[in-house]
């Protein structure tokens, strides 16, 4: 990992991390709609 790779480590860990949840979320998020879709018809 270079200097210039992010204005902070720290900052960029924290929001490369935020990213992933919200990925997850999205993710969980479809997953559960489609089964309740699923489930549904």
């Amino acid at each position: 990992m270079g200097s210039c790779a992010a204005p902070s480590t720290k900052q960029w860990h924290q929001f490369t991390i935020a990213r992933s949840l919200q990925q997850c979320h999205l993710n969980y998020r479809l997953i559960a709609s489609a089964a309740r879709w699923h489930a549904a018809s």
